[in-house]
């Protein structure tokens, strides 16, 4: 962002306040917002392009010529990185134990000698966020979480974020696994 005179169109709020103005550009499209400075009144101001209505100034500013996205779960949108990385869930054959939806799956990560540490099986509900994860330490281990823990960021959720990351690395450079 950055100051442009030229959008100062007014430099006072309704309140008497002054206006701080900023602008965005892309693509030849400059728009422009200001805040007034006043705390108690905190009026946002826009200069939008024509044809935007003045309710839609804020999101005009903002997003431009972007149409918003919806809001995703934490743990929806680490299902659809993974499949972008290339590792394929699979449906899972029991609804969720925690909310009884059917919308689970399953993801298998192979074994690797060199990452002894990593879950060999994943399960998550896609409509709670529920999720199980298995290790062979010698005997199966497993975890379960619950949704709320995708939003604080768990230790368990950390582990499976890294894990998905370092193999999907591993395999853009070059080194292939059977995803399937």
């Amino acid at each position: 962002m950055s100051r442009d005179a030229a959008t100062q169109t007014a430099s006072h709020c309704s309140c008497g306040s002054s206006l701080r103005w900023e602008t965005r550009e892309s693509y030849g499209e400059r728009r422009a917002l200001a805040l007034c400075s006043n705390a108690a009144c905190g009026l946002v101001t826009t200069a939008s392009p024509d044809g935007v209505q003045p309710e839609q100034g804020l999101e005009s500013f903002l997003l431009g010529q972007v149409p918003p996205r919806r809001y995703l779960q934490p743990w929806v949108r680490f299902y659809f990185k993974a499949n972008q990385c290339g590792f394929v869930w699979r449906p899972y054959h029991e609804p969720c134990p925690t909310c009884d939806g059917e919308m689970t799956v399953q993801l298998g990560l192979p074994p690797l000698p060199e990452r002894e540490n990593d879950p060999y099986q994943v399960l998550l509900c896609l409509t709670c966020g529920a999720t199980g994860m298995a290790w062979w330490l010698g005997e199966r281990v497993t975890i379960a979480i619950d949704g709320d823990e995708w939003n604080e960021q768990s230790t368990a959720v950390l582990i499976l974020k890294r894990v998905v990351e370092e193999r999907a690395a591993m395999a853009s450079e070059g080194w292939k696994w059977d995803f399937q």
